[in-house]
């Protein structure tokens, strides 16, 4: 006999379901190896000072925050699948410019033009599975589409940096072309999408670029990605410092394979038991894979940090998306998704630039176990601003005995 649960898996795995997440997922793939050598090429081909690499890695995120204003907007005006194929591609055109870009200047132009169109491309794939899944099933739907990025995060870094090495710049930018051109090609067998109303309103009026109920759940999301943000900017050199250089690769791919693994049953649990069930958990485990780092004096608890790390910071990124979509009314979701993907770029880019003060003037352990207390606070403030007004729907053994077989 199936199970409640495979129905339900069953209503969200549509055709377009499924082609919009493998859209996203090929276009992730070539996004992450942009940003994983843009910094290298920089100072590989232009001979830029290391700060002046990292700004050009910045402007990804700056390019991104950007489209993420407009985009909501765009989305109830011009319609979801026109935005889909366009930002594919101004993604397939940006990255065919990269082999004209010998400047740099042009260089760091072409990076953040693309950022651009992969900050509209990520708001409107989420947006469309927004409207393509059930209302009752938003927490499981947004988890199995946002494993086509948890899998590009693993897979995206370690083919980067692979042609990187082996073959060098012209290989890559020819690789990531064909992967953006790829994306383009399929959004065009996509349906036309149901579920945004098109809206006629003024480019001057605010409230047609952000959702503001989404807000309070975007400050939590911009509080829990400081310590994802800085994880990533410098888990290499606390681990080299450390002497055990080996064990940063194989944090990422621990907490990449948590995510895969828990993502659809947290999503199943926000869904019959809440929110609160998944995000008080998630930010628990995300403060203590920090402290952990913080702390950490061989290979093996850095594993046992991105083990938690994956549990923890992988399934609230998936659910604080979900809770945006909740708190908004439906024909609002394109500008809720966009409010909420501000916050975390904006976490995102500015937690590497703040904190690298605090490491320069008193090192790793400290930095992370700032982050700790500062992502832990993230605890009380949900439930201040959310949490407390809405308690579980109802006991696990309750659910569990429901929606078994």
């Amino acid at each position: 006999m199936r199970t409640q649960a495979w129905d339900d898996v069953h209503l969200i795995l549509t055709r377009d379901f499924i082609l919009i997440t493998l859209v996203n997922f090929v276009l992730m793939v070539a996004d992450y190896q942009y940003f994983v050598t843009t910094a290298f090429f920089a100072m590989e081909l232009f001979d830029a000072s290391m700060s002046t690499a990292g700004f050009t890695a910045g402007m990804f995120v700056l390019g991104c925050l950007l489209a993420r204003f407009f985009i909501g907007f765009l989305l109830t005006t011009l319609g979801l699948k026109p935005c889909l194929c366009l930002s594919l591609l101004g993604c397939s055109v940006l990255a065919a410019l990269g082999f004209f870009a010998d400047t740099l200047l042009l260089y760091v132009a072409q990076r953040f033009c693309f950022g651009f169109f992969i900050g509209a491309l990520g708001t409107t794939t989420a947006t469309i599975v927004a409207y393509s899944v059930p209302a009752h099933l938003q927490g499981l739907g947004v988890s199995l589409f946002s494993l086509s990025t948890a899998l590009a995060l693993a897979l995206g870094p370690f083919i980067g940096i692979t042609v990187q090495q082996q073959w060098g710049y012209t290989a890559l930018n020819s690789e990531i072309t064909f992967l953006c051109a790829v994306s383009f090609i399929l959004s065009l067998f996509t349906a036309k999408f149901k579920g945004a109303k098109r809206q006629v309103g003024s480019w001057f009026k605010l409230s047609n670029y952000i959702e503001q109920a989404t807000f309070k759940i975007g400050l939590i999301g911009y509080i829990v990605p400081l310590g994802y943000s800085c994880v990533t900017a410098y888990l290499a050199s606390l681990c080299l410092e450390r002497g055990m250089a080996q064990a940063a690769g194989l944090f990422f791919l621990v907490a990449a394979t948590m995510t895969v693994l828990t993502r659809p049953f947290a999503g199943r649990m926000f869904d019959v038991l809440g929110e609160n069930a998944v995000i008080y958990p998630a930010i628990a485990l995300a403060a203590l894979a920090l402290i952990i780092l913080a702390w950490a004096p061989s290979t093996p608890w850095v594993l046992v940090a991105g083990f938690i790390h994956g549990i923890g910071f992988g399934n609230f990124q998936s659910s604080g998306q979900a809770l945006a979509l909740k708190v908004a009314p439906r024909s609002r979701f394109a500008q809720s998704t966009s409010t909420f993907f501000m916050c975390w770029d904006l976490s995102l880019g500015t937690a590497p630039y703040i904190f690298g003060f605090v490491a320069a003037q008193w090192g790793f352990t400290t930095t992370f176990g700032l982050l700790f207390v500062i992502v832990l606070s993230a605890l009380p403030l949900y439930y201040l601003l959310y949490g407390r007004h809405h308690p579980l729907k109802k006991s696990w053994r309750r659910a569990t005995r429901q929606h078994s077989a």
